[in-house]
Parts: C-alpha cells; structure tokens; sequence
C-alpha cells in the first residue's frame, strides 16, 4: 500500500511535466508514493516523458474527454490507491526533497481530513523577471493534502460543471460538512503562475466564475441537506466577495455590467432564502473585515446599491 497518491492533471504539458516528475522523485518516500497522472485528452503521447521515470510508481489514466482540471483530479481520486492523495498541477514542482514525508507523517498523526501548507508563487512579468510571493491560501489546491476515504464516503469531489473556482467550491464544502482541516507553516510547493492558464484566460471571467461557483456552493448544500450558521456565514462571505469584485467590474470592464449583474441576480434567488432572517448587524459584522482587507479599492456603489441592484 502506497503512503501518498500524487494526482497531476496533465493538459498540453509536454514541455512542463518532466521538471513536475523530478520534483517527485527526488522526495524522501518516493518510493512509497503512487504517480497518478490523468491525461485530459490532449491527443499528446507522454511516454517518452514517463519511460524516463521508471523509479517512479506511474499510473497513467487516459481521459476519453476534456473536462478541465477539476474533472481530471476527480479522475485521479477516484483511480487512486492510496489513503492519503495530493494533487500538483503539470508545471508545479515539489521544493523541498521531505515535502510529502513532513505532510504525510503530519496528516496522518493529526487525524485530519485536509492538511493544508504553505507555497510560493512564481509570477514572470512581461519583461520576463519572475517575482517569488510566499502565500498560503484556503482556496487553492496547491501544497493540502486529503484523506481519501472522507472524499468518498462524503461524495465529495470537485464541481464538474466548473473549470474556475473549482477548487474553491470544494474547500468550502470540504470545510462545511465538518471536515477536520489543520494547517502546518511548512513551505515545500512552488506554484508556477502560468499566464496562458485558464484563470488568465479573462480578468472578468475569473471575477463572474466565482459568482457561478458561489451559486453552486449553495446548489450543493441544498443536494446535501446543509444547512446552519456555518453555511449562512459562508454565503454572507461569498456575497460580500461577489459585491468587491462587482467594483472591479465597474473600474475595469464597465461594459461587463449588465452581464456581471444579471449572474449576481441569480446567486442572489439562491442566497435569499438562506440569508431571508439574517439581521443588518450580522451583515455588517461579515463585510466589514473582509472590506477592510480590501482597502486598496474605493467602492463606486455601497453594499446596500448593490444588493438593492441584484433584488429582483
């Protein structure tokens, strides 16, 4: 039985993948981790690439058709053999050569059903100089680890119907439903920030695929039957993101408006019955924390305008 199952989504990563593969195989327990990588129908032959890896454990999954990220790391969780699985996007690279061992020992002394870390971000500017970020985030997948059998037995994947955000989606319900998550200040990931990625693809589709991903939370909680003040709390917080990027519309793409609007109006049919009892007070005490972070932008509508403009 293999330790760890490391899941990478592989796209048009031909000229990525073999650094993504050392990176690996260079770890501490490499030899107790699976390599699950989840071709998603690229027409593209890796195994040359793979041929050169034989000291790895690679199982390779053919996908019959694209579905973006969230659907390949479904393809690896469902197809992998360990109890314990990461994924590391094709253009990723481990830092550290004790990264899966620290965070597999962590995990499974702790209990928990998500280990999350922290990672650096490489972001090449257009002149070409990269610019090193040190982050830790409860969005992205890069540098957690899952207990397998809780994704299971909670039916819990990624949103299919999602190729932005998806991520996102999945951690808040991972959160919700009472998964127990710990984080550890341990670094040992470096995401490389790929400007031909999908979530470059359009600064306001990133913006407009969170409200869709926020809509689907709550689709997802009524499939579950959740309910609550955690998940009341959730969608105030999604709600008050939704209204910040509503400011970067109007600043940014002006005539995205309407089509930007018209989206918060149906988050908004979904959030009302969840949020119908929920006093000015509680509102107040959601949004202005997470305003407060974002200092940097001035709002050209008050949350009040806001809401009264997507209230049908």
């Amino acid at each position: 039985m293999y330790k760890m199952s490391v899941i990478i989504p592989c796209y048009n990563a031909r000229d990525t993948i073999a650094k993504t593969l050392y990176s690996i195989a260079m770890q501490s327990i490499a030899a107790d981790v699976e390599v699950l990588v989840v071709n998603d129908a690229d027409n593209l032959s890796y195994s040359d690439i793979l041929s050169k890896f034989d000291d790895l454990n690679i199982v390779y999954v053919q996908r019959e058709k694209n579905g973006g990220c969230g659907q390949a790391r479904n393809t690896g969780i469902r197809n992998a053999s360990a109890d314990y699985v990461c994924f590391i996007d094709a253009d990723d690279q481990f830092t550290s050569p004790i990264t899966l061992e620290i965070m597999y020992n962590r995990i499974k002394s702790e209990k928990v059903d998500m280990l999350a870390g922290d990672f650096e971000s490489e972001m090449r500017q257009d002149n070409g100089i990269a610019i090193k970020k040190f982050e830790k985030s409860p969005v992205w997948c890069h540098n957690k680890y899952y207990r397998r059998q809780f994704l299971i037995d909670n039916n819990l994947f990624f949103n299919e119907k999602l190729r932005i955000n998806e991520d996102m989606e999945f951690h808040q319900l991972l959160i919700d439903m009472g998964g127990k998550v710990t984080y550890v200040p341990f670094c040992g990931y470096m995401w490389r920030d790929n400007a031909k990625s999908v979530t470059h693809e359009s600064l306001y589709k990133n913006k407009k695929q969170f409200v869709v991903a926020s809509a689907e939370y709550i689709r997802d909680c009524e499939k579950r039957g959740m309910g609550g003040e955690k998940v009341v709390r959730r969608i105030l917080q999604n709600l008050v993101m939704v209204y910040y990027y509503y400011q970067i519309v109007l600043d940014d793409t002006p005539e995205n408006k309407d089509d930007y609007l018209a989206v918060c109006r149906e988050y908004w049919k979904l959030a009302d019955k969840y949020t119908v009892n929920v006093s000015d007070e509680e509102i107040t005490r959601v949004f202005l924390p997470i305003m407060k972070q974002q200092c940097s932008l001035i709002p050209s509508v008050t949350f009040t305008e806001f809401l009264n403009e997507i209230k049908e």
